[in-house]
Parts: C-alpha cells; sequence; structure tokens
C-alpha cells in the first residue's frame, strides 16, 4: 500500500485500488470476523467501537482487512451502506504489523490477528489506538491511524 499526499496525478491498471481519503486526519477500522456475518453485524461492532473513541463514523478513512475476508459479503455490504472503501492486505503485510493481542488464528492457520494488524497496517501513522474487541462472537474490530 501506498499513501500519496497531494496534489498528484496517479496512473494505475486495472488491478489497482484507489481510495480517496475520507478525511486527512482519518483512522482506519482494522476488521476480522466469521464466515457469513450479515452485515448489520459489521455496522454494529463498527459502531460500537467508535463508541469506545472520540471518533465518529465521519472519521474513517477506510475498512481493512485480510485478503482472506476480501470477498465477505456482509463486511462488503455494510462498507457500501457507510460509504466507505475497503482494503485487504496480504498475509505477509499483516505479519509485519502484528498487534498486542493474542490471535487464535495465528496458532490455527498461520494468519495474525486481522483486525489489530490491518487497522495497524493500514494506519497513517501505524498506531493502534484501540485493540481488538469481539463483538456478539462474529466481528472483531481494531482502530488504527
Amino acid at each position: 500500500m501506498a499513501r500519496l499526499d497531494g496534489p498528484q496525478a496517479v496512473l494505475v491498471g486495472d488491478d489497482v485500488t484507489v481510495l480517496k481519503r475520507n478525511k486527512d486526519e482519518g483512522i482506519v477500522l482494522g476488521t476480522g470476523s466469521v464466515s457469513g456475518a450479515a452485515a448489520d453485524s459489521f455496522i454494529t461492532a463498527w459502531e460500537n467501537a467508535l463508541d469506545e473513541t472520540e471518533y465518529e463514523i465521519d472519521d474513517v478513512e477506510f475498512i481493512a482487512t485480510a485478503t482472506r475476508k476480501e470477498d465477505e459479503e456482509g463486511l462488503l455490504e455494510a462498507a457500501e451502506e457507510l460509504d466507505l472503501g475497503v482494503v485487504a492486505f496480504e498475509k505477509e503485510t499483516l505479519l509485519d504489523h502484528e498487534g498486542p493481542s493474542p490471535s487464535k488464528s495465528k496458532e490455527l492457520i498461520g494468519w495474525p490477528g486481522i483486525s489489530e494488524a490491518s487497522a495497524i497496517a493500514g494506519g497513517r501513522e501505524q498506531e493502534l489506538l484501540l485493540e481488538k474487541t469481539s463483538y456478539d462472537n462474529e466481528v472483531t474490530v481494531a482502530i488504527g491511524r
């Protein structure tokens, strides 16, 4: 992932995702889930996580997750409903940005905890503001900037 501060013009190929920042000093919602979680579960989890901070949904730059979750229908529907882009990080990137909380997925399948690692990787300052919290045992959210 590359971050460019403008003004600049960028030409990209078809397989490149380009997101316009919602805020210059925004935050990133790192998100993991069980397979098949509903869009409402994601939205509720994001709102609850934001309630733990001084931030609101308008402060969110994008939703960050892992490539193994990038096709989760509920996540994509929820992000679209809130007009937020989704960035999915490769396993290697997430391993380079692991958070402080233990992860069962690392023990079982070798992936770091998605919510914290993606929040850190996606944040402008690569700083974790809120450690992962699980909501209804379906969606985990961490907040980075």
